[in-house]
Parts: structure tokens; C-alpha cells; sequence
């Protein structure tokens, strides 16, 4: 039996990992970690695979249903290996459902020789780089088709010293206020309710605690 099982590799399960070690287990239907802030790519903060691989992770795999028992949880898993269980005293949720966003954006990252400004979106330099993260306010509805025909009207209104150099395969959420939160013993910490990697990392340590 694991102390923990987090879900979502996320910087909050990065914390936790760090705190638990070989007692935590990770789980992510992903392939990759982190990549709930898509400025982790690019700007200085803390390794998420360093500390996250001081746990047990378990990548490709999709969390099938998880149970309460009189002494922790039961969670079950489907992925490469067919269907697993584990089991562990608490569980810790760093995931972002729809349910818990307020809005939402599509992040793209572009050079730009000035500072770019788009009516009604965000435009974020990174360091002294002369790239900058701009995020596209779509509605919580909208999926990649609808995100990325967003991404082409901003595209249309460069000038000639921008260019696009990367779009995100996530969007970037904006957590609604109350979190975290426990409901029927589990930990809700969506990363994505912290401005930051660092302070999201910082969050799944205190948590850990």
C-alpha cells in the first residue's frame, strides 16, 4: 500500500513526489509531465522529472475508478498493461476538470522585435527573450479546431518582424476560487489554481506535508 497515489504529473504532484518518494505513486494518462503550464517549456522554474521520478509513475495510464475503504482507497487503472490496482491511505487530485474552470485559453508562442499587442489577448515576454506567450481566450466549449482557427485571426495580424514558432497541444485553465478543496476524503489541488510552476511545486509540498 502506497502513503499516497496523486493523480495528474503535474508541478503540484512534483511537490508531493518530492516529500514521499517511493510511498507516492503517480498516475497520468499522458505521456509527459508539466504540461499543465505551457511556460514551463520555456522560462526558468523548477524540473518536473527530476523529483517526480523520486516516485513511483505510471505514464499512458487512464484511472478507471476509485474507491473508498475503510483504511484508504482502491484505485484502478487501464493502460499498456492491461487493467491495475493499487491501493493507498489518501489520494491527492492534481488534475483540472472542466467543472472547476472559470475560462480558459489557447497558448501560442511567437518572436516578435516588438512588444506585440492583440485586442482582447495576453502577450507575455519571456526573460529577456524577444519571445512571448500569447494566450487566446477561447470559451470553455471550444476544442482544438475551434482554438486554433482563433490562433490563425491573431496569426493574420503580425507584422513582418513576428512569426509563430509553437502552439500548445493544451489549454491553459483558469481555476475557479475554492481550491483546494477534500470531498469524501480525497484532495482536490489542480496545479493550474497556482500562478506558477514554482508556486504550484510549492503547493504539492505543503500538501505532502
Amino acid at each position: 500500500m502506497y502513503e499516497v497515489i496523486v493523480l495528474g504529473a503535474t508541478f503540484a504532484a512534483a511537490g508531493i513526489a518530492e516529500t514521499y518518494g517511493k510511498d507516492c505513486l503517480v498516475i497520468e494518462q499522458r505521456m509527459d509531465a508539466g504540461y499543465e503550464f505551457f511556460c514551463a517549456h520555456f522560462d526558468s522554474g523548477p524540473e518536473v522529472y527530476p523529483y517526480l521520478q523520486k516516485a513511483d509513475v505510471r505514464f499512458g495510464s487512464h484511472i478507471v475508478s476509485v474507491e473508498k475503504t475503510q483504511v484508504g482507497f482502491v484505485c484502478t487503472t487501464h493502460g499498456v498493461e492491461g487493467f491495475c490496482t493499487f491501493e493507498a491511505k489518501r489520494i491527492i487530485d492534481t488534475r483540472v476538470t472542466p467543472q472547476m474552470c472559470e475560462s480558459k485559453a489557447f497558448p501560442i508562442l511567437i518572436a516578435s522585435e516588438e512588444p506585440p499587442a492583440f485586442a482582447g489577448v495576453s502577450c507575455k515576454r519571456i526573460g529577456e527573450t524577444n519571445h512571448y506567450i500569447v494566450s487566446i481566450p477561447v470559451s470553455l466549449s471550444s476544442g482544438y479546431p475551434e482554438a486554433r482557427t482563433a490562433a490563425l485571426d491573431v496569426v493574420k495580424q503580425f507584422s513582418q518582424t513576428q512569426k509563430l514558432i509553437y502552439s500548445a497541444d493544451q489549454f491553459d485553465y483558469r481555476v475557479k476560487d475554492g481550491y483546494p478543496k477534500e470531498e469524501n476524503g480525497i484532495l482536490y489541488l489542480p496545479s493550474k489554481a497556482f500562478v506558477s510552476p514554482g508556486r504550484a511545486f510549492q503547493a504539492g509540498k505543503e500538501a505532502a506535508r
